[in-house]
This record gives C-alpha cells, sequence and structure tokens, in this order.
C-alpha cells in the first residue's frame, strides 16, 4: 500500500471512532504487520501519536536497544518504540497450557484447577526470560499481552492474577490498556535508545518476505486503485479552485473504504485463503469505478458541462488533455478515434493555437487508436481537436530493422535470445536486458523457498530462440514485440524435492516501446502462466553498480545495502535477499520503474549489480512447516490453489540511464505511472493550479472537514527545500497530517519530511 493509505487509514479510523461517541487510543497499535516502514513515526506524530507498540521487525539492534526505545524517522520525529517481547500474544491463555521440557505445548484447557498454578508458572518464566531486555531501558514495567489471533477474551484471567500476585507478593500486576500502559512509562522515557529507518528483519519474528510477490494480481490491482483514486480526488480538487460548488467527499471516502478493506496485512499481502481474496477483487473494482465517475465528472466541471450517465463515452474530436501532476511532462496520448474518422487515412490534432501536431495511427487491438507525443505544463490542460488531414511535423522514433527501433535518446536492439542491448545518445552500450528467470518455488504464500541444489533456467543464451517483429515504426511511437517460449517443468514432485519431469511451455511475450523525445524504455511482458510451484523474474544487469540500491518508498527513498547485515545467530527468521519497492529501483545509472510490481532482488555479480523484478511467485500452501527459508508453519497449513496465479498475466516496467536525485527519482516514477487524463473539450487552456518547489508530490484532495483543499508533499532529499508555491490566487497554511491543527516550527520543508498545506483563497 502507498504512504497515502497509511494517512487515509488513520484519517478514517479516527472517524469512525468519532462517529462512536468516543476519541481513538492514542497509540500506535502495530502488533503483526510484516515489517515497518521507515516513515511510520513520522506519520503517526502527524495524528498526534507518540508511542507505537509493536511485535515484528527489529533486526540486531534489539540485542541494545530493549524493550522499550525511540524509534526515528528521517525527519527527526520520534515515537516510544515498545517491543512485545516473544510476541503479540506472550501472555495468551495464561494458565491454560505450559510448555514441557521437549518445547511442546501442552494444552491444559479441559482442567481449570491447574490454571492458578500454571499462571504463577508462566508468570515466572516471563520474568526469567525477560528480565534482561527490560533492564536494558530507565523502563521497570514489562508488557505482557493477553490476547491473539481469533481467542475470546480470556475471562479467568482477574482471578488468576490475584494467584500471581500471592506467588510474587512484591510484584505489582495490573490489567491496563496499551494507553494506560504508556501513561505509566512516560516518566521514564528521558534518555531511551535511538533506532533509525525502517525495522523489516526477522531477529524477534518472521518477517516474511516473500508476502511482497505473493498473488501479484493484488498487487496490481492495489496500486491501480490507489493511483485512480489519487487522479479522481486531484481533478475533483483543481475543480473546486476553478469554482465547483462540490467536492465529492462522501464519494470518494465510500471508495477509499473499500480500498482499504482490502489492505490488512493478510489481505493485500496475498496470505489468506482463496476465498478471501476473490472477495477482495470486487472491492477494487467497486472503488475503481467510484473513482471513474468521479474523474468524468470532475473533468466535465472543469469543462463547464455535464458528465453523461453513461457506461461507455463516446469518442469525441473536441477534447481537452489534462495533466494530473504537477510535473512538467512530455507524454505519449493515446486517443480512441471518433467514429467521423475512424476510417481516416491521416488524422493530426490541432491545437487552440493553430499548431498541427502530428499523430500515428496504429491499431494495437481490435481498434484503431491515434497516438501523440504531447507538452503539458504542471496540473496543465492542452485543448484540441482530433482531424483528418496530414501534419507537418515529424517525430523521431522510427523502425531501424527487424529487430532494432529507435529515438533520439536510445537504440534498442532485440539479440538472437530476446534480450535487449540499448545504446544510449552518447554511444554507452548496455547489454543483456530482459533477461528472465524461472526456479522452483516450494514455498507458501509467505515466504520463497528455492530447492538447495536447483540452477534456474535463464532466457539467455543460445538455446532460446526469440521470435522478433516490430509493431510500430513510428514517427512518434516505435515498438518491437519479443516472444521467447521454455519447455519448463510443470510443478514440483510429489517428494518436494526436484522439480517434475513433465515439461509445459512457458510463453513470455514483451513489448518494447521507445518514443520521441522521452527518454524512457518502457516494456509490457504477458505471460500465459500454465506451470505450478515456481518463480518468475525479470532481470537486468548494471555494470560497476557498487553494492547498494535506491528505492521509492513510502514518502522517501530508501538506500538499502544489497544484502541485510546480520549477526548470522539468534534471529527467528534468515533475512531474505528480496525488498520492497514502491515503484522505482536504482542501482548505478540504472533505474527500473515498476507498475504494481513491489517485490525486487539486488543480486551481486562480478562487475556490478543484477536487479531482479519479480513477476510471479506461485504456491499451492498457505503456509508449510518443512521450508528452509523459515522454520515452522506462519499460519495454517490449507491449500490455496489459486496463489499458483494460473492463467494470463500482463505486466508493466520500465527503464531510464543516467544519475538522478531521490527527488529526480520519485518525479520519473510518477510520470511513468500517470497517464495524462482525457476530458471534454472546453477546459481553458494552462495550468489548472500553478504550483512549484523541489519538492515532490503526494496528494491534492478536499479537506476532511469540508473547508477547502488539501496538499501535501514531501522532501526525498538531504536538504532543507521552500515551501511550495503557489498562483497569486491562493496562499497556503500548513497543519498536521491528520488536518487538524496548524505545523509549528521550520517553514521549509525539512529532509526526509512530510508537509501538508491547507489551501486558503487570498481573498478569502
Amino acid at each position: 500500500m502507498s504512504g497515502e493509505s497509511l494517512i487515509r487509514n488513520l484519517l478514517m479510523g479516527r472517524q469512525v471512532a468519532q462517529r462512536h461517541g468516543v476519541e481513538p487510543m492514542a497509540v500506535g497499535y502495530i502488533p503483526d504487520t510484516f515489517g515497518h516502514v521507515a516513515q511510520l513515526p513520522q506519520i503517526l506524530r502527524g495524528f498526534g501519536i507518540d508511542s507505537f507498540v509493536f511485535a515484528r521487525g527489529l533486526d540486531d539492534r534489539a540485542d541494545e536497544v530493549g524493550e522499550v526505545f525511540a524509534w526515528q524517522a528521517p525527519d527527526g520525529s520520534q515515537v516510544t518504540a515498545i517491543r512485545q517481547l516473544g510476541g503479540y500474544g506472550n501472555a495468551r491463555q495464561l494458565g491454560a497450557w505450559e510448555v514441557d521440557q521437549a518445547g511442546n505445548r501442552v494444552d491444559h484447557r479441559a482442567t481449570p484447577d491447574r490454571w492458578p498454578a500454571l499462571a504463577a508458572e508462566r508468570f515466572g518464566s516471563f520474568l526469567d526470560i525477560f528480565a534482561g531486555e527490560v533492564g536494558r531501558t530507565p523502563v521497570d514495567r514489562l508488557l505482557l499481552c493477553n490476547g491473539d489471533d481469533h481467542e475470546p477474551i480470556w475471562a479467568p484471567l482477574p482471578d488468576l492474577l490475584e494467584h500471581v500476585r500471592g506467588a510474587y507478593p512484591g510484584l505489582e500486576v495490573s490489567i491496563d490498556d496499551y494507553g494506560e500502559y504508556v501513561d505509566a512509562i512516560r516518566d521514564q522515557l528521558d534518555e531511551l535508545p535511538v533506532v533509525f529507518g525502517e525495522m523489516v528483519a526477522g531477529r524477534d519474528a518472521p518477517i516474511l518476505r516473500g508476502i511482497n510477490s505473493t498473488r501479484n494480481y493484488l498487487k496490481q490491482a492495489n496500486e491501480r486503485t490507489e493511483r485512480e483514486l489519487g487522479v479522481a480526488e486531484t481533478l475533483a480538487a483543481l475543480a473546486v479552485l476553478r469554482g465547483a460548488t462540490r467536492y465529492p467527499l462522501d464519494e470518494l471516502h465510500a471508495a477509499w473504504r473499500e480500498l482499504l478493506k482490502n489492505q490488512p496485512h493478510d489481505s493485500v499481502s496475498g496470505c489468506s485463503i482463496d476465498a478471501v481474496h476473490r472477495d477482495m477483487q470486487q472491492r477494487y473494482v467497486t472503488a475503481g469505478a467510484i473513482a471513474e465517475r468521479v474523474r468524468r465528472e470532475a473533468l466535465a466541471e472543469l469543462a463547464g458541462t455535464g458528465a453523461d450517465w453513461v457506461f461507455d463515452v463516446e469518442p469525441s474530436a473536441e477534447l481537452s488533455i489534462v495533466n494530473p501532476l504537477p510535473l512538467q511532462r512530455r507524454v505519449v496520448v493515446e486517443l480512441p478515434l471518433p467514429a467521423a474518422l475512424a476510417d481516416a487515412k491521416a488524422v493530426h490534432l490541432l491545437l487552440a493555437d493553430g499548431a498541427r501536431l502530428p499523430v500515428q495511427l496504429d491499431s494495437p487491438g481490435a481498434e484503431r487508436i491515434a497516438r501523440t507525443v504531447i507538452d503539458l505544463p504542471p496540473f496543465g490542460v492542452v485543448g484540441a481537436t482530433l482531424r483528418e488531414g496530414e501534419s507537418t511535423g515529424l517525430g523521431a522514433a522510427r523502425a531501424v530493422d527487424g529487430r532494432t527501433i529507435a529515438t533520439e535518446f536510445l537504440t534498442v536492439h532485440a539479440e538472437g535470445d530476446g534480450s535487449l542491448t540499448v545504446t544510449d545518445a552518447h554511444g554507452t552500450e548496455r547489454r543483456g536486458l530482459l533477461v528472465f528467470e524461472d526456479s522452483a518455488d516450494r514455498g507458501d504464500e509467505y515466504n520463497f523457498d528455492a530447492l538447495p541444489s536447483e540452477v534456474p533456467w535463464r532466457s539467455s543464451g543460445a538455446e532460446t530462440e526469440a521470435e522478433v517483429t516490430v509493431l510500430s515504426s513510428g514517427p512518434l511511437v516505435a515498438e518491437l514485440q519479443v516472444t521467447i517460449r521454455g519447455r519448463l517443468p510443470e510443478e514440483l514432485s510429489a517428494g518436494r524435492d526436484a522439480r517434475s519431469p513433465l515439461l509445459a511451455e512457458l510463453a513470455i511475450t514483451t513489448i518494447a516501446r521507445l518514443a520521441a523525445g522521452i527518454d524512457r524504455l518502457e516494456l509490457t511482458t504477458v505471460v500465459d502462466n500454465t506451470l505450478r510451484d515456481h518463480r518468475l523474474r525479470v532481470c537486468f544487469p548494471v555494470a560497476g553498480a557498487g553494492d547498494r540500491v535506491r528505492a521509492e518508498g513510502h514518502f522517501i527513498v530508501v538506500d538499502r545495502p544489497a544484502r541485510m547485515a546480520w549477526r548470522g545467530t539468534g534471529w527467528r527468521e534468515p533475512p531474505s535477499p528480496t525488498a520492497h519497492t514502491s515503484g522505482a529501483v536504482a542501482a548505478g545509472d540504472v533505474a527500473v520503474f515498476t507498475v504494481g510490481l513491489p517485490e525486487y532482488e539486488a543480486i551481486p555479480t562480478s562487475d556490478g549489480l543484477e536487479v531482479a523484478i519479480t513477476l510471479l511467485r506461485c504456491v499451492r500452501w498457505l503456509s508449510r512447516d518443512d521450508l528452509v527459508s523459515r522454520p515452522g508453519h506462519a499460519g495454517p497449513g490449507i491449500a490455496t490453489p489459486e496463489a499458483q496465479c494460473p492463467g494470463r498475466h500482463r505486466f508493466e516496467y520500465a527503464l531510464r540511464f543516467g544519475e538522478r536525485s531521490d527527488l529526480e527519482l520519485v518525479s520519473a516514477s510518477a510520470d511513468y505511472r500517470h497517464a495524462a487524463e482525457i476530458g471534454p473539450g472546453g477546459i481553458p487552456d494552462g495550468p489548472l493550479l500553478d504550483i512549484a518547489g523541489e519538492v515532490a508530490f503526494s496528494a491534492l484532495k478536499g479537506a476532511e472537514d469540508g473547508k477547502g483543499v488539501i496538499l501535501r508533499v514531501f522532501n526525498p532529499g538531504e536538504q532543507p527545500v521552500e515551501p511550495p508555491r503557489l498562483d497569486h490566487s491562493q496562499s497556503l497554511q500548513r497543519v498536521r497530517l491528520d488536518e487538524l491543527e496548524p505545523s509549528d516550527g521550520d517553514s521549509r520543508v525539512l529532509p526526509g519530511q512530510i508537509a501538508t498545506y491547507r489551501l486558503v483563497p487570498k481573498n478569502g
């Protein structure tokens, strides 16, 4: 999920509590999430929350910090982090069971006469096991959690604690909620050790990194829906700033609720039973349908018309091309042809100033479309009319030969094995791009688990013969289609120690696209998945990349080593070589951008790194207890055949070359993922909101209280920057993330800082 989704979850959660007449507990209670993003302390503080209760994620720093420490975000924001030692249900069913000498759990729920003595014994074990952890910090209270997944309230607890108090007369024992616990230790928090950065390690509890690629179709749907909602609310907010009388707050809240229902850690992660994930897909459809209606109505408002209640909008020759981002952009626009131009031999795009943009007519599907390349100002509009006839301008995209396409920036050649050789305008050649790797996966929905002796299949080499076709030869868009066919094992053997000798064809078709005036290579891969128990990745070598990568995260670019450092012992789960990205991964001078593909691995090579993006991870079990990558079960051992992801899948990703700052990286990532929006003719040309500044854009939305518009940006760089600047009609009032209180302090946007503003009319 995105950083915006984290904020919307908190905004809407508080609204739900207040509708029931209560204020939510001011504790960041996040016990079971599979890792915690670096910006979470800042997000919590933006809602007035100064504490964080958790069980998973800490690495070897756990040996130094003890039970309670300060966790610091990149901007310096801190929360008091409280570890649930031994897990978030460390005192569950106190007295109802014990652990025997062999380490097995022995159930005594049927013998309640034994509960008091067992409760006292288990309490003694807590003191023995956790005393050292508590002693590392000035806090003298141990947090024990009497609850767990799928368990009712443990009604005997108060009586059992009376017995515990009798067994340990010098010990104070109380039943509190988490807020009361935080209040009880608040005067002991002056000199806590400090932990910086994300917490995504399995030292205390399994962190289950395989969930980043389980059921990738859900991740793709989640990213698409987040993007659709972001665009819809941006256009609706721009319409309000341009005079619309109503912002569709209720409609967008309904859509966000549907999306947020899909984002608990066992849902969007893909680690539930098949029925759960079938339900999720309809919620994405519902949220997307609401977003589409809001988008249409906002564009109609901007054009001064109404949005017809029709299922499909008929193509029109009169249109407005709208940029939903505050970035100056050159974009490829694909327009359906109106009926009057369906058979035209040549078409051009007439702009309001009389300029005639060239149009390329293509038929990538059943219908012909008009493609053009256009420059859009930030949050800007270009009005245009599709007309029959040639234009005077020419583009620089072309097919050089049957295996090569080029623009003024890049030349792309498909080799015999289907890999790509890319040469930039400076003559730098990069070979071996777009190599596919397939390996067995004997894991489950939580973890990838390799066959120890397997050498993965790779599409590179003389054994692979690619089919290469020029789909489009310019002058605006040039495309190559590259198809490879592998004969690969159908599944794991019955013993799960090898791949089956039975083979099936795996067809992988990729379209490589270059556009005139754009220095990006776009790639779309379609896979007909006929295999089971496997992982498919696409790989890009980066010579001279060093041993670190930068990955787009939640309101930040995370600098990570290619391999997580650890001491090698004492971890519940060894570190995984894979990691998470929200959209971009940069290694050396190569950046890979993805759409809804959140798992990558940076693989050290003899001359740099190879960046591998996971396309499919196909497994048949919710949980297994026989994995090499993780000890024991992580959930129930239930079969999940739909997690094998059968059928056709479509993946989008892109490459750009050259060094880029963190701000340039996240801006280029947003530019790639966001198409121009096509609205009815009549929206005035120029910027709808003139905004500038060295910050990354996150959201433009209606305020939760219905009073105006909220702008959110962040600074992924290492230096403070000035706040964003708006046109003469609006001024900025800085507020917290929760939109409730003014934000005090430095007016600049500090490194790593998320800044939220209320737009205030200067004449209001």
